[in-house]
């Protein structure tokens, strides 16, 4: 009996409660509450549908202009590994990396290319072909054929290649100028030896310069997911047009981290143009060396315009010697183009070709003029124009510093002073000044001897700021010594 009332008594309110939900049920639907999460509507479905539908119509049309590169290269010529590797795949097995292959024997990569021209011509990265004695090229229909060089241009790390196969599919080129930072992009490439890999992603960044993979940078950064073996594949927009080629990912693992480089169409194109022409790109030089200009040197030099860079050095008798450039002068503009970065100018002067004339923008002594140089081409041996990629505007005394002369071997073709000891946690060792630096300058008058750095350290002991160019490891950069405003605070030694 008191089990029969206990089944009784749950079935109550089993009963109540069912009644209860479907209440509360018709109370949510008489008051058209929506739920939390929403299910996609109609209009979101379409939307998403198309965009699946033009992708898949961007893969289908390009897929076939992707094609693996193949190589047979000797040991010493394989790519070391780097946080920034390149996408080739060494094929070599685990087992084989363990031991020391003999000069005789080759290892095997992977990588891809784009075809640009239906007459058989394929553009790649240069690493993937660098060293390599046999190349052989993979079709969308698995065929494989054997293909030349053209040329290659190592400093944008990229090279052309030829098959004799003809009326093979081409990708159109696109325009990188107008990709914009979260515009969709799709990358293909043959991952892992997986030909004709696609994946989607979108633009991270654009104008990356300071990667440090070629001489030559002004990367498109997304997040398209790309692995080893994505070298010299194809980066699309979703017009199935050619805006990039995939070289370079940063990675700790070796493995996809989101973060991939590939070089601008705008550049791959001009080269792949000047490599079949010429089988090789020649350059405008005008011998200059340059570096960012930070606020601090914008403050010393009397700049309220913060873009730009400053001259440190000049080729003797170069291009820009001979048009009166001198160090010290804060070049704004190239061509009407406003420059913001050493990279930039570097990318500018070289793609203006040898005998032609640019208008360089500078200011020297606040007063802004123009100067025309005329473009030699640069030869292997030219110095090239360098980023400082340190520079250390900190406070520093003169009086902390001690020089000695020039050892005899760098007297004979360079003037100035050797540091020889600055003491440690010094003001002078804080400013970024470093044991070995050759002071060239100081206030821009020239230091020639030992005589001459203390006859300006009594003369200038009691100001606050100099102003220092000083030679390291064969590149010029200027150096603010003394305190500056951005220093005064954050060392405590803010006077006002």
């Amino acid at each position: 009996m008191k089990h029969q009332i206990e089944i009784f008594t749950l079935s109550v309110f089993i009963v109540i409660f069912i009644s209860m939900f479907g209440l509360r049920d018709r109370a949510f639907a008489s008051e058209n509450l929506q739920p939390v999460h929403p299910l996609p509507s109609a209009q979101h479905d379409t939307k998403a549908s198309a965009l699946s539908q033009e992708l898949i119509r961007v893969a289908a049309q390009a897929k076939p202009s992707v094609v693996g590169v193949l190589v047979k290269i000797k040991p010493q010529h394989m790519t070391k590994p780097s946080m920034f590797p390149f996408f080739l795949q060494n094929s070599t097995s685990a087992a084989q990396d363990e031991e020391e292959l003999s000069p005789d024997e080759e290892e095997r990569g992977n990588g891809a290319g784009v075809i640009i021209d239906p007459e058989g011509y394929i553009i790649t990265n240069n690493h993937v072909v660098d060293g390599a004695y046999d190349i052989r090229i993979q079709l969308d229909s698995q065929e494989i054929i054997p293909a030349t060089i053209v040329g290659s241009d190592p400093t944008t790390d990229l090279a052309l290649l030829k098959t004799s196969m003809r009326k093979l599919p081409a990708l159109r080129w696109g325009d990188s100028t107008r990709l914009q930072v979260g515009e969709i992009v799709v990358a293909i490439g043959n991952p892992f030896g997986l030909t004709q890999t696609v994946t989607m992603g979108i633009v991270s960044a654009i104008g990356r310069d300071t990667i440090g993979v070629s001489d030559y940078e002004d990367f498109i950064q997304t997040d398209a997911a790309i692995n080893p073996g994505n070298s010299g594949g194809a980066l699309l927009n979703l017009r199935g047009e050619l805006v990039g080629i995939n070289t370079a990912i940063f990675t700790e693992n070796g493995g996809a981290a989101g973060i991939g480089f590939a070089v601008p169409s705008q550049i791959a194109k001009t080269i792949s143009i000047l490599l079949r022409q010429q089988g090789k790109v020649i350059r405008g030089w005008m011998g200059i060396a340059v570096q960012k200009l930070s606020p601090d040197l914008a403050r010393w030099f009397k700049v309220s315009d913060h873009h730009g860079v400053i001259v440190t050095d000049l080729a003797a008798d170069g291009p820009a010697e001979q048009a009166n450039l001198k160090k010290g002068d804060i070049i704004q503009g190239l061509n009407g183009i406003k420059i913001s970065s050493p990279h930039q100018l570097h990318a500018l002067v070289a793609q203006s070709p040898p005998g032609t004339t640019i208008f360089i923008s500078r200011i020297r002594n606040g007063e802004l003029r123009e100067v025309r140089v005329k473009m030699i081409e640069r030869q292997s041996s030219s110095p090239e124009t360098v980023e400082i990629q340190k520079i250390l505007p900190h406070q520093n005394i003169l009086s902390d510093i001690e020089v000695e002369p020039l050892p005899s071997d760098l007297a004979k073709d360079r003037k100035g002073v050797l540091v020889s000891e600055i003491p440690l946690g010094s003001p002078a060792d804080i400013s970024g000044l470093e044991e070995g630096d050759i002071v060239v300058e100081v206030n821009q008058g020239a230091i020639e001897s030992v005589e001459d750095f203390d006859k300006v350290r009594r003369a200038h002991k009691n100001l606050e700021q100099v102003l220092m160019l000083i030679r390291r490891e064969d590149t010029n950069m200027f150096l603010i010594v003394g305190p500056t405003p951005h220093q005064k605070t954050i060392s405590g030694l803010d006077k006002q």
